[in-house]
């Protein structure tokens, strides 16, 4: 069955090891740009205001972006680590908002899988979060890595993109409009 439908929720999650979880994601979101829909995008522990997406965004109409992160999580025994869980509580908090509110058509939440898997939100907050999407027309997609089954099982599309080989591993650098 293929229909076109904007009337059902779904959740995607795009998780695994490998390079085009958020790529994918902005896939979905350009797709629905050009269907005329809303999106809101939360980014959880990204904070490059200036990476190719972002910039996209900010030229893009119907696209309501926040970068919250701060960047790479140190160890919960770090004292900079509460600092990233208030900035990860901050995400959730957005994305609950967006969610409750409808407003948008798509939703991603960029890296909020890395942010449970860190510790840095629970898995039964982010659980309870998608039961409220079930209820909606909208389509939410969670990115990172490590997804747990609890998320899994809340999805009805799951893509588990694996690392086969990548230049970075190899020395090369990040090239903009590729990583960046």
């Amino acid at each position: 069955m293929n229909e076109k439908s904007n009337s059902s929720p779904r959740v995607l999650i795009f998780t695994g090891d490998g390079k085009g979880k958020t790529t994918a994601a902005f896939g979905c979101v350009l797709r629905a740009i050009g269907h005329g829909l809303s999106c809101g995008v939360v980014q959880y522990m990204k904070k490059d205001t200036g990476s190719g997406e972002v910039e996209a965004c900010k030229k893009m109409q119907n696209v309501e972006l926040k970068v919250c992160g701060k960047g790479f999580v140190p160890s919960s025994d770090s004292p900079e680590f509460a600092t990233h869980r208030e900035a990860a509580e901050k995400a959730q908090s957005i994305a609950e908002e967006m969610i409750s509110t409808q407003k948008h058509s798509v939703i991603v939440l960029d890296e909020i899988l890395g942010s449970v898997a860190k510790g840095l939100l629970t898995e039964e907050r982010v659980c309870e979060m998608l039961t409220r999407v079930q209820r909606s027309s909208m389509a939410v997609i969670l990115t990172g890595r490590s997804a747990p089954q609890a998320l899994i099982d809340h999805a009805d599309t799951v893509t588990d993109m694996r690392c086969v080989k990548h230049a970075l591993s190899g020395g090369v650098a990040s090239q903009i409009g590729v990583e960046m």
